[in-house]
């Protein structure tokens, strides 16, 4: 597993560190979140946006 470290900066002047685990390789993640935005999600969108118009 890969480990990525992240900062927040938060009010205050704070910083926080944050650890994500990779365990997937990076095309897989990529491949996954394009699914979502562009497919999946677009897909869920355009349903709702045909249920909304045929109440009308």
């Amino acid at each position: 597993m890969v480990l990525r470290k992240m900062t927040a900066h938060i009010e205050g002047g704070k910083k926080e560190t944050y650890y994500f685990g990779f365990a997937r390789p990076l095309k897989e993640y990529i491949s996954f979140v394009v699914d979502a935005i562009v497919k999946s999600g677009t897909m869920l969108q355009m349903e709702a946006f045909r249920t909304c118009f045929n109440q009308m």
